[in-house]
């Protein structure tokens, strides 16, 4: 089959550019294209040039297998908060969409697979439908009925309603995309070495070198001043004997024989748990429930931001399958609009799931418990959340607790986390790391906490965590009771409430070390499982539209009734049908873009 991946992140940026759904996607295109498909990577919205201006497609050498092209001067920036201003622009883009269909016409895909309609528009999966694809749409997050991705506030505190699309207006602070538009042209040119910005920077550059050069005397002057009173300081010296400093101090009395009494280190008092509450609520809301329900209705006439929210519905109701990555995803999408039978549950697989689980063995009681939280350190990720049940306990509990974070972006709250070391009996912060890191840094760890403060979709580190053995201490929202059992491989709190943290971290140092520590968890699905996946769903519906028959007599094929794995397997992968594709010279292993 040909296969066409739509994301506005580049694909061989992984997940340094896009997050986790484009880090998803490094591992998930190559494995498409090595069951022997044809799969082309398109990205939009980030590239903008002036000269040549409107809309046009480049190609990147390929990376592992996998075509990659890149739409430069995209209408639509990207990523959401780039055009966060215009969120109109999103629901149509004429010559975006007219660039892309030209491009679509020469690939003649099957299936067009999107992942992120930032960068693009909802008028571009009526252009995949035009050209005779089939279209399958992946909700990774909010994007489609949130302008800034997250359903929260300010990017904090969790919204419950968006009064008609006029909440959004001040929701953050956003750059005014045709300024940002300006700014990446200029950034473009700057790294262009013919350009003539570029030519001025080296000839200023070159023009300081040659100041310094013609410098000379002075600098000559300068250290014969330099040496002169070098030189004089030791003529003055002679054959003086100066006497030398000493270490320590003399010893003349007993009283110098005193010792200095050992500095005692107190424990954190416990603060007021009521207060603590009350404060991290002031910001972050209230706490949260796990239910998906519809923004209420308002007599207000419909800002921009419903409006798009509305077509971006209207467009989902027109892709061929939807794929929600969790159980509240898709919850969410159907009460606000989007057809049931449309919609399906699929839990998305890690590349990670392919290491060997750690063996469980119960810890001796008296051991810390080696707590670990990886991501960034956005808010409504969860360290305010977990700072706050920290400060709440006793000092006997943060004794028994070792805390490590690796976070980006963690020196604006560092310093609040360590001011609870001591009492906490060890505390490591880092500000990143790698993805390869993660079987050293997991592997050394007893719990993974992923607190997020909202309804995250389905955080990649639940995954990650479990593929190495590793049981989640998790909120219970969004996608995360999705993979996370109770007691089974993790414990759940509910979400975005310091005291209910505090109390399942109270639990967990109950019966860490006993034979109720959490240790059934079952490896997560793997990429080439739900590789696998995926081409029975593609082929399923490339088969229905060869036979003209509707789209809402199939499902996604079940493969297994394990909650969050799969034991599934396919036959082999093949086109369904010729058609005249872009010329490909021998696809290269890596990429240079």
């Amino acid at each position: 089959m040909k296969i066409v991946i739509l994301n506005w992140a580049p694909i061989w940026r992984g997940a340094h550019l896009g997050g986790g759904v484009n880090g998803y996607l490094n591992a998930l295109a190559p494995e498409l294209a090595a069951n022997g498909h044809d799969v082309t990577a398109i990205s939009a919205g980030l590239l903008h040039t002036r000269h040549p201006q409107g809309c046009l497609s480049r190609r990147h050498d390929d990376f592992r297998g996998v075509r990659v092209i890149e739409i430069i001067n995209s209408p639509v920036l990207a990523p959401a908060a780039a055009q966060f201003r215009e969120p109109m622009s999103e629901v149509s883009a004429p010559e975006l969409e007219t660039e892309l269909e030209r491009l679509l016409m020469l690939i003649k895909p099957d299936i067009a697979h999107w992942h992120n309609i930032e960068g693009f528009s909802a008028g571009c999966i009526d252009i995949c439908r035009r050209v005779g694809a089939k279209v399958v749409y992946s909700l990774h997050n909010y994007h489609t009925l949130c302008s800034q991705v997250t359903l929260c506030k300010g990017h904090e505190k969790p919204c419950h309603n968006f009064d008609s699309g006029h909440a959004c207006s001040t929701c953050i602070d956003a750059p005014d995309p045709y300024s940002e538009r300006l700014r990446r042209q200029d950034e473009f040119v700057a790294g262009q070495e013919s350009s003539r910005l570029h030519l001025e920077k080296q000839r200023a550059l070159a023009l300081a070198h040659l100041k310094h050069e013609l410098s000379w005397p002075k600098r000559i002057v300068h250290r014969t001043y330099a040496f002169m009173n070098a030189h004089i300081a030791v003529r003055r010296a002679g054959g003086e004997h100066l006497a030398h400093t000493l270490p320590g101090k003399a010893i003349e009395s007993p009283i110098d024989l005193a010792v200095d009494p050992v500095r005692q280190i107190y424990s954190l008092p416990l603060l007021d748990t009521d207060r603590l509450g009350q404060a991290y609520a002031a910001r972050a809301g209230p706490a949260l429930t796990n239910e998906a329900h519809r923004d209420p209705s308002s007599d207000r006439l419909l800002g921009a931001h419903a409006r798009r929210r509305a077509a971006m519905v209207s467009m989902l109701n027109r892709c061929d399958k939807v794929l929600a990555v969790s159980d509240f995803v898709r919850m969410k999408y159907v009460a606000e609009g989007v057809d049931s039978s449309r919609i399906i549950t699929q839990h998305i697989g890690t590349s990670c799931a392919e290491h060997t689980i750690r063996g469980f063995s119960p810890n001796n009681r008296t051991n810390t418990l080696r707590l670990v939280f990886l991501g960034f350190n956005h808010f409504n990720k969860g360290l305010p959340l977990l700072l706050t049940a920290l400060q709440g306990m006793p000092g006997e509990a943060l004794r028994q607790i070792s805390l490590s974070i690796y976070a980006p972006g963690v020196q604006s709250i560092g310093p609040s986390f360590r001011k609870l070391h001591p009492p906490l009996s060890e505390l490591h912060i880092r500000d990143r790391y790698e993805r390869t890191d993660l079987p050293s840094i997991l592997g050394g760890h007893d719990l993974c906490y992923v607190g997020s403060s909202w309804w995250d979709p389905l955080p990649q580190t639940v995954l990650e965590s479990l593929s190495f053995g590793v049981p989640v201490l998790g909120a219970q929202a969004g996608g995360i009771p999705d993979a996370v059992q109770e007691g089974k491989n993790g414990f759940l709190f509910r979400a975005n409430d310091p005291a209910a943290l505090r109390r399942r971290i109270q639990d967990a140092l109950e019966c860490f070390g006993t034979d109720n520590w959490p240790s059934e968890i079952d490896r997560p699905k793997s990429i080439p499982e739900h590789s696998r996946e995926l081409i029975d769903l593609y082929r399923s519906l490339v088969q229905l539209h060869d036979h003209g028959t509707s789209q809402d007599a199939y499902t996604l094929p079940r493969t297994s009734n394990r909650r969050f794995g799969t034991d599934s397997s396919s036959g082999e992968s093949r086109h369904l049908h010729s058609a005249p594709s872009i010329s490909c010279p021998p696809l290269q292993t890596e990429t240079s873009s």
